[in-house]
C-alpha cells in the first residue's frame, strides 16, 4: 500500500512539474512584446517619406527615433556623403504641442499614418525651399541653413498645402475654403467662398481619399496662373457620429459618411485664375460619371480628368478646355466585373506628344503608348509580364520602369538606362524598396518604390526597365524607342 502511495505521488509530482514546464515554455515573450509595442512595430527610426532633389544631389526624408512617434525632417548629400538634420518638429513650434485640425486627423487616418511631428512635406523645383506642415501651420525651409519663417494667417488652420510649379505662391485650404500666398511679400488671398457649411473647396471627399488613393483636391496649371480646384458638396450625405472615448465629456463629431447604396457627395471640378475672379466648371456627365478618380495638369499637356460611374465598371479619360469648361474624350474603358485605378496614369510625355495608359481591355494589364488624341499607338508590355505598377518615367532616356510578376522574367532591378539585353547580369543590389518613397533616385543610385495596394511578397515581384516599348523572343528581351517607332 505505502509502495502505491509513493508511486503515486511520484507520479503526480512528475506530471505537475511537466505541466509546468510546458506552460514555461509556452509563456508569450513579454519583453519582446513590449519592445515590438514601443517600436510600433518595429518600424520606427526607419526613413519614410523620401524624395530625391529635383538636380538629384540631395536625398530627403523622415525619421524618428527608434522608441518616438514624433518624425524629423534629414537630408543626405552623396557629396560628401554627410547625412544631417535639417529641422525637427519641436524647434519649428517653439516646443510647443501639436495640435491637429479635424481636416488633418482624417487625412492621416486614410494616409495610415500613425506617426507625428513632421509627416509630409514638398519641395520647391528648384530644391532650395521646402515646405513644412505641422499643426495647422506653414514653414518655409531653406535647404542650405535649415533656416525657416512662417506664413502667418489669421484665416484658420491649413491643410493641403503645396508650392506653385514656379516657386512663388503656396495654396492651401483653411476652413473649407482655398487661399493663395504670395512668399515674397506673405500676402494671402482668399479665392473660393462656400456658399452653405457642407460645401468645401480644395479637398478630396471621402471616397476619393479612402477608396481611390487621391489625396488632392485641387492642381496648379503648369505656368502657376491658374487653379483646377475641386467643389465637395456632401448635403444629402448621411451623417456618421463618433465619439472619442478618451474624452467621453466631448459631443460626438459628426462627419458625411457614404454608405453603400446611399447618397454620395457631389463633386465638380472649376478653373479659376491664382489671383482670383469668376470660376470655370468642366462640363461632363456627372450623373453617369459621379467619381472624379484621377485629375492632372503637367507642362505642355491639357487639363486632364479620369471619371468612373459609380459601379466602377466604365470610365472616360478627358481633357478640358480651361478656358470654356468643355471636355474631349481620349478614351473610354469598360469592364462588366471592375475597373482597377492605376496610380500614374495617364502619364503625359514632356512635349505632349502622347501618353502612357495601363489598360485591361485584353484580359490583363498591359502598359500603352497613346497620341495625343487617345488613339493607341502600340502595347509596351505583353500578357506574360503580370504587369503591376507602372512605377517611374525616365523621358530623357525614353525609359519607363514597371514592376511585374513573371517568374521568368531575367530583368531585376536593373539601373535606368541600361539596354534591357544586359540588365540580367546586372545583380540587383538589394532593390527591396522601402514603404513611403515618393520617387526614385537619379541614374547610378538605387531607387525606391512600393505600391500601398501591392501585398504579395517581395520575392514575387520583379522591377524591370524598358525603352517604352517591350517584346519578348525567345527567352530575351528587346527594347524599342516609342519615341521614333524604330
Amino acid at each position: 500500500m505505502r509502495s502505491w502511495l509513493v508511486l503515486a505521488l511520484i507520479g503526480i509530482t512528475t506530471t505537475h512539474a511537466t505541466v509546468v514546464a510546458a506552460q514555461t515554455e509556452s509563456r508569450p515573450d513579454s519583453a519582446f512584446l513590449q519592445r515590438y509595442a514601443e517600436t510600433n512595430r518595429f518600424t520606427l527610426g526607419v526613413p519614410s517619406g523620401i524624395q530625391v532633389a529635383p538636380q538629384g544631389d540631395a536625398v530627403f526624408f523622415l525619421r524618428s527615433g527608434p522608441r518616438s512617434l514624433v518624425q524629423d525632417l534629414y537630408v543626405f548629400e552623396p557629396t560628401p556623403q554627410i547625412e544631417r538634420l535639417l529641422v525637427t518638429a519641436d524647434t519649428l513650434l517653439g516646443g510647443r504641442e501639436e495640435n491637429l485640425s479635424r481636416e488633418e486627423r482624417a487625412s492621416r487616418e486614410r494616409k495610415r499614418l500613425r506617426t507625428r511631428g513632421i509627416t509630409s512635406y514638398q519641395l520647391s523645383a528648384d530644391g532650395q525651399k521646402i515646405l513644412v506642415p505641422l499643426s495647422g501651420r506653414l514653414f518655409v525651409v531653406e535647404r542650405a541653413t535649415g533656416a525657416f519663417r512662417e506664413l502667418k494667417s489669421t484665416h484658420g488652420a491649413a491643410d493641403a498645402a503645396r508650392f506653385s510649379p514656379d516657386g512663388r505662391r503656396v495654396a492651401c485650404v483653411r476652413d473649407g475654403d482655398l487661399y493663395v500666398i504670395d512668399l515674397a511679400d506673405g500676402h494671402e488671398r482668399r479665392l473660393t467662398r462656400r456658399e452653405q457649411p457642407s460645401i468645401v473647396y480644395g479637398l478630396a471627399e471621402f471616397i476619393a481619399q479612402e477608396e481611390m488613393d487621391r489625396f488632392e483636391g485641387y492642381w496648379w496649371s503648369p505656368d502657376s496662373r491658374s487653379i483646377a480646384i475641386q467643389q465637395t458638396d456632401t448635403r444629402d450625405v448621411e451623417l456618421f457620429y463618433i465619439a472619442d472615448p478618451a474624452h467621453p465629456e466631448r459631443p460626438p463629431d459628426a462627419n458625411p459618411y457614404p454608405r453603400p447604396g446611399r447618397m454620395n457627395a457631389k463633386v465638380r471640378l472649376a478653373v479659376m485664375s491664382a489671383d482670383g475672379g469668376p470660376m470655370t466648371w468642366v462640363s461632363w456627365d456627372s450623373e453617369r460619371y459621379p467619381y472624379l478618380a484621377r485629375v492632372a495638369w503637367p507642362k505642355n499637356a491639357p487639363l486632364t480628368l479620369l471619371v468612373q460611374n459609380r459601379e466602377q465598371t466604365e470610365e472616360r479619360l478627358l481633357t478640358a478646355d480651361p478656358s470654356t469648361g468643355k471636355t474631349t474624350a481620349l478614351l473610354v474603358e469598360k469592364d462588366a466585373a471592375w475597373l482597377n485605378l492605376w496610380e500614374g496614369v495617364p502619364s503625359w510625355l514632356p512635349d505632349g506628344s502622347g501618353f502612357l495608359w495601363i489598360s485591361e481591355r485584353k484580359g490583363e494589364p498591359r502598359l500603352e503608348l497613346h497620341d495625343p488624341r487617345g488613339r493607341v499607338v502600340r502595347e509596351l508590355t505583353g500578357a506574360d509580364l503580370g504587369l503591376t505598377d507602372l512605377v517611374h518615367v525616365d523621358p530623357k532616356r525614353g525609359i519607363a520602369w514597371v514592376k511585374g510578376l513573371a517568374p521568368n522574367s531575367r530583368l531585376r532591378g536593373a539601373p535606368v538606362g541600361m539596354p534591357p539585353e544586359s540588365a540580367d547580369a546586372v545583380p540587383t543590389n538589394g532593390f527591396n524598396p522601402p514603404i513611403g518613397a515618393s520617387r526614385p533616385a537619379p541614374v547610378n543610385s538605387p531607387h525606391f518604390t512600393r505600391s500601398r495596394r501591392d501585398t504579395r511578397p517581395q520575392d514575387s515581384s520583379r522591377t524591370i526597365s524598358a525603352r517604352f516599348c517591350l517584346a519578348r523572343s525567345a527567352s530575351r528581351w528587346r527594347a524599342f524607342d516609342a519615341f521614333h517607332g524604330r
